[in-house]
């Protein structure tokens, strides 16, 4: 018995010495391939020098070759186990008819490539529409260089559905570019791509129906973008695509693209590069990367925003950010703006605004001139980030802006320095006016939900303010223990839809023909709220209530206006006489609704609270 138990462990062990080492590997961790001894080995006693073999078109199926010279072929099919080392030399591509693949790893086959020496060699060509690599089976490759040529649609490495491929320390690059799209890797299977560079071709990687894991790779100077991640063309037959990056550095294209990642989405850029797909699964830990936009729609079709879902964790990006599905970012710095945007179908869209969702937690956010944070549409939930917009030219811009959507801000640090716009011209000052203020720490117009707790809000300049709030019927605000320093700190106007025209003919009010306005009683609530301001604690046109809050203004802490756009227009009908329309513009109102105070400190340089009446601009000159 004692026997049969030794023999049986002896039996366990030889069959795991016969197991390749990426086998024993720990779930989760990724494959080493410099542990094979395929890679590993020293000289090439035995194995066939494929350099010596007649002919152009080769298949091999099994056994171990190298290159002894430089070899030009025009095609290598790989049907068993084989393994092949570069030893230093180039594998060219030569005289391939249209669409052809260079090497080909057919179904079920395994090919284990290599290049042993110090200096490396390559497997370099070029092809219209044929890859240097194309794999059903099973890919190993090694310490390779892979170099396309420029030619239309030429590829690095493809893999297809069900293949199998892992690549360590490899290169992979195309020195020149036409006009139309290359790729320098894609995916349909399962790829794995470890310390490995990307650098040229139209798009560097693409995954398209695949699994991709990439980690601490370079992806670089690529036409259009580093990276795209799709479920495919056709809605109607999709499959799972997922991408994970960890620590790897994604730069954007140089043909004027502002992103470096696509996840899905209509892609175009003039005769460049056009492709019609849609999203999947992106993870990106610790990466650098040059901005990335997740979309849900393509060519005039969407999907469920649930089923588009991206999640960032730590890194950096340079550029912008866009969310039309589901979005998760954690400590991030990102210099660009992020943007959450809902369906592009508004009320014909299936899926309900709400469920194109963009999360941030412990994110740091900066630009200049432009807005930081934009949720434009859905909803959006902000968490101890640090949200930073400099201004130094006249415009109409806002750290956060919240436009027709929900959003949450909480324990997040909001600041605007417009300091260096000390005067604006004429139209912008007139817009200003009505519009209100054009700087702001926070802007808001919408008719959603909007939370802010804790944190705090500073803006600088004269045309600045901290809070600029615009609620619609039906909105809810409020605004819970936060400190806010500004020149004005909240400015909350009232406001409406659609237009409010006075009509008057031959100088009589038609009753009939005018909308008069009627102001809502939606009010922005400020509960114990801390407010230092240089001009204004709080300028109101709109309802506000103040409960438990100290507020200070240098000329008032309370300050009560109202301010509306007049269009005037005038014309003669043959019927009515002398017909002259008094219009308020829904985007110039900023009047209505009731003022609220309790348990509560006002003070002002000049007055504690002021009441003024309501001004009109003409629009008219």
């Amino acid at each position: 018995m004692q026997k049969r138990i030794l023999g049986i462990l002896l039996s366990c062990l030889l069959l795991l010495s016969l197991m390749p080492t990426a086998a024993l590997a720990v779930e989760g961790e990724l494959p080493d391939l410099s542990q094979e001894t395929w890679a590993a080995h020293e000289g090439h006693e035995g194995w066939t020098d494929l350099s010596a073999l007649s002919g152009t078109e080769l298949t091999l199926e099994g056994g171990s070759y190298y290159l002894d010279a430089d070899r030009a072929l025009k095609s290598v099919t790989i049907e068993g186990d084989v393994t092949l080392c570069l030893n230093g030399k180039t594998l060219s591509w030569e005289g391939a008819a249209l669409n052809n693949d260079l090497i080909t790893v057919e179904s079920g086959a395994t090919l284990h490539l290599c290049d042993c020496a110090v200096e490396r060699g390559a497997i370099a060509g070029q092809n219209y529409g044929g890859a240097l690599i194309a794999v059903s089976g099973k890919l190993e490759m090694y310490q390779v260089d892979l170099r396309c040529g420029k030619r239309l649609y030429a590829e690095g490495l493809t893999s297809a559905a069900g293949s199998t491929c892992v690549v360590q320390d490899c290169s992979i690059s195309q020195t020149d570019y036409d006009k139309y799209s290359s790729d320098g890797v894609k995916n349909r299977g399962e790829m794995t791509l470890i310390d490995t560079q990307v650098s040229g071709f139209g798009v560097c990687v693409t995954n398209y129906k695949g699994e991709l894991t990439m980690s601490g790779c370079s992806v670089t100077a690529p036409q259009f973008c580093a990276l795209v991640n799709s479920k495919g063309m056709n809605k109607y037959d999709l499959s799972p695509a997922s991408a994970e990056l960890t620590g790897c550095v994604l730069e954007k294209g140089s043909l004027g693209n502002y992103v470096a990642v696509y996840n899905g989405g209509d892609i175009q850029n003039g005769s460049a590069v056009q492709l019609t797909a849609y999203a999947g699964s992106l993870t990106l830990t610790d990466c650098t990367f040059g901005g990335l936009e997740s979309s849900n729609e393509t060519n005039s079709n969407e999907l469920d925003p649930k089923t588009v879902v991206v999640s960032i964790s730590g890194g950096s990006s340079s550029g912008n950010i866009i969310n039309q599905g589901q979005m998760t970012i954690s400590g991030c710095v990102i210099s660009g703006r992020v943007r959450n945007i809902d369906s592009y179908f508004d009320g014909n869209s299936p899926y309900p605004a709400e469920d194109f969702r963009l999360a941030m937690e412990d994110c740091t956010v900066s630009v200049t001139d432009d807005t930081a944070v934009e949720v434009n549409g859905g909803a959006a939930q902000l968490t101890g980030c640090l949200l930073s917009a400099v201004c130094t030219e006249q415009n109409f811009a806002y750290t956060v802006s919240v436009s027709d959507a929900s959003a949450t801000l909480t324990d997040c640090t909001v600041s605007m320095d417009a300091s260096q716009v000390t005067q604006l011209d004429y139209e912008y000052e007139i817009q200003a006016l009505a519009a209100g203020y054009p700087f702001s720490g926070v802007n808001v117009y919408t008719d959603g939900a909007v939370e802010l707790s804790g944190g705090s809000i500073e803006a600088k300049g004269p045309f600045a303010c901290g809070l600029k709030t615009s609620l619609l019927e039906g909105a809810e605000m409020s605004v819970t223990g936060t400190e806010i320093t500004a020149p004005v700190g909240v400015s909350a106007r009232g406001a409406a839809e659609g237009s409010y025209p006075y009509l008057y003919m031959n100088g009589e009010y038609s009753e009939e023909y005018s909308v008069p306005f009627e102001a809502g009683d939606t009010a922005l609530v400020l509960d114990e709220v801390e407010i230092e301001a240089e001009k204004y604690g709080v300028e109101c046109g709109g309802g506000v209530t103040i409960r438990g809050s100290s507020i200070h203004g240098g000329e008032a802490g309370l300050y009560r206006e109202g301010v509306v756009g007049l269009v005037v227009s005038e014309h003669t009908d043959t019927q009515y006489g002398d017909i002259v329309t008094l219009s308020l513009e829904s985007d110039f109102i900023n009047m209505g609704g009731q003022v609220s105070l309790s348990d509560s400190t006002l003070s002002g340089g000049r007055f504690a609270a002021y009441q003024a009446g309501v001004r009109c601009v003409d629009y008219v000159d």
